[in-house]
């Protein structure tokens, strides 16, 4: 499989940079590679106009269809199929670097990244749809001013109100959260120990650290999760460590002993016995997939 970045993208045409960390284009086409977001360092929100792609977005497969928005962000795998579904597809984007993002504290609420991560796109109205293009437009056409100090308040002024109006959306359709009065126990600890294995996976593998988080037993945690989400607390926590896995493994300059270690595994072996259990091959030999 093919390894490129959002920013080498040879496939964005009518596009402009402002400095290094910002890229807009409003043409975006192609019928293979919109977007393969691998060894991703960016923040980058696409809007698909045209056309239908098939993904697997963090290992698991959906269809795009349009008008649909998605962000990519970084520390996501993004790969392109080859399925029934898929023709020439077209769209918008606009990318911003992970170092600028972290400036204008854009997405700066970690539970929020997660679950963005999670559910990185959503279906939009057309008026919606129209709203994103005006605000990228107008971000587009600024793009082309000549960087200084004063033009930076502007863009990145715009740049801001622009995720910002993302989050909106997004918050209105998928943070949307049941009171603890409205819904079961069993659904509340379900619920926080899937939000706690999303920040603590990759350096807490056992059950036993969750179970002590919510206070309550780590038979009692295993009973719940099984029965409310129909995969014990084990899947959840492997499914994310084998997501990160698979993300280090396109950094090669990431030896299998130092993601090993940067996932918390005793030793190197038993990173490998896990990754081949979940995958049918090794991390090495999975790694020579991706040339």
């Amino acid at each position: 499989m093919k390894k490129i970045k959002l920013y080498d993208h040879e496939n964005c045409e009518d596009k402009v940079w402002y400095g290094q960390d910002l890229l807009v284009s409003r043409n975006v086409q192609d019928n293979a590679e919109l977007p393969k977001l691998v060894d991703c360092r960016q923040y980058g929100l696409i809007l698909l106009t045209d056309g239908e792609a098939e993904y697997k977005i963090n290992l698991k497969k959906i269809v795009l269809q349009p008008p649909m928005l998605w962000i990519a962000t970084p520390h996501t795998v993004w790969e392109y199929c080859h399925g029934p579904h898929s023709s020439t597809v077209k769209g918008s984007l606009i990318v911003v670097s992970e170092c600028l993002a972290k400036k204008l504290q854009i997405i700066s609420n970690h539970v929020l990244r997660i679950a963005i991560r999670k559910n990185p796109f959503f279906k939009l109205s057309e008026e919606e749809k129209q709203t994103f293009l005006s605000y990228l437009d107008l971000t587009y056409r600024l793009a082309h001013l000549p960087q200084s100090t004063s033009n930076d308040r502007l863009v990145y002024g715009i740049l801001q109100s622009f995720f910002l109006y993302f989050l909106h959306l997004f918050e209105q359709r998928e943070m949307k959260v049941i009171s603890p009065k409205k819904q079961s126990r069993s659904d509340f600890i379900s619920k926080e120990f899937i939000r706690l294995t999303q920040i603590h996976a990759s350096k807490q593998h056992t059950i036993s650290f969750y179970a002590s988080q919510l206070h309550i037993s780590e038979k009692y945690l295993s009973n719940i999760v099984k029965r409310v989400t129909q995969k014990p607390p084990r899947e959840w926590i492997d499914e994310i460590l084998l997501q990160e896995a698979i993300y280090m493994l396109y950094d090669e300059n990431m030896t299998i002993q130092q993601i090993s270690d940067a996932l918390h595994f005793s030793s190197s072996s038993l990173f490998g016995v896990f990754f081949k259990r979940k995958t049918g091959i090794s991390p090495m030999k999975y790694r020579h997939t991706l040339s």
